[in-house]
C-alpha cells in the first residue's frame, strides 16, 4: 500500500509537473504575443514619427521656397515696391528707411528756353521743364550744363544740386511719376557768344 501511495504519489507530483509546464508554455505564449503586439507598436509609432518628420521638413521647405519666390519678386519689382504703403510702413516701423531709387537717365525735358541776361555779360538763364518718366518717386538730379559757342566747342561747365534750382520748402521733396517741374537758373561763361547748352543728369 505505501508503494503504490508512492506511486500514486509521483504520479500526482508529475501530473503537477505537467501542469505547471503547461501553463508555463501558456505564459511563455503570451508573453511573445505580448512582445510582439509592443513591438508592432513600437514599429508604428516609430513610423509616424518618420512620417511626421518629413512631413515637418516638407513644409519648412515650402515655406522657405515661398519666402525666396518672394524675395525675388521684390526684387524684380523693387522700384513699384517701394511705393506701396505697407512696404513703407513695416520700412518705418523698423527704424529704416526705404533706399531711395535714383535713375536720372529716367528724367527728361518737357521745356526749355535758353537766353542770355540783357546788359550782363557773359550771363544766361536757362528754364527747363522736368518730368520724371520713372515709375516710382525720384530725388531731384545734378544738373551739369556745359555752354557752347557757335561751333559748338564747350565754353565753361556749370554744376546745380537740387538746393540751387529748388526753393527751400521743396529741397528735400522728391519727383513724382509723370509730374512736371519748372526750374530755372543763371550760369556764367567768359565767352561771349555762347549760343546753346548741353545737359547731362547725375
Amino acid at each position: 500500500m505505501k508503494i503504490k501511495a508512492r506511486n500514486s504519489a509521483r504520479v500526482r507530483s508529475k501530473g503537477k509537473a505537467v501542469i505547471a509546464s503547461g501553463s508555463s508554455v501558456i505564459d511563455q505564449h503570451e508573453l511573445e504575443k505580448e512582445v510582439l503586439e509592443l513591438r508592432l507598436l513600437a514599429s508604428s509609432d516609430t513610423g509616424s514619427a518618420i512620417k511626421s518628420r518629413a512631413s515637418g521638413v516638407f513644409s519648412a521647405g515650402v515655406v522657405v521656397m515661398l519666402l525666396l519666390l518672394m524675395a525675388q519678386t521684390l526684387y524684380l519689382y523693387r522700384d513699384q515696391a517701394v511705393e506701396i504703403g505697407f512696404i513703407a510702413s513695416a520700412f518705418k516701423s523698423l527704424g529704416y528707411a526705404p533706399p531711395q531709387i535714383h535713375r536720372p537717365e529716367m528724367i527728361g525735358l518737357t521745356n526749355r528756353v535758353f537766353t542770355d541776361i540783357e546788359r550782363q555779360e557773359g550771363l544766361y538763364r536757362l528754364q527747363l521743364g522736368l518730368m520724371n518718366h520713372a515709375s516710382h518717386r525720384q530725388p531731384f538730379p545734378l544738373i551739369e550744363v556745359s555752354l557752347t559757342d557757335t561751333k559748338g566747342v564747350i565754353q565753361a561747365r556749370n554744376q546745380f544740386h537740387a538746393r540751387d534750382y529748388l526753393s527751400a520748402s521743396e529741397v528735400r521733396s522728391q519727383m513724382a511719376p509723370d509730374e512736371e517741374h519748372a526750374i530755372s537758373f543763371v550760369m556764367k561763361s567768359s565767352a561771349t557768344d555762347a549760343s546753346g547748352f548741353i545737359l547731362d543728369f547725375f
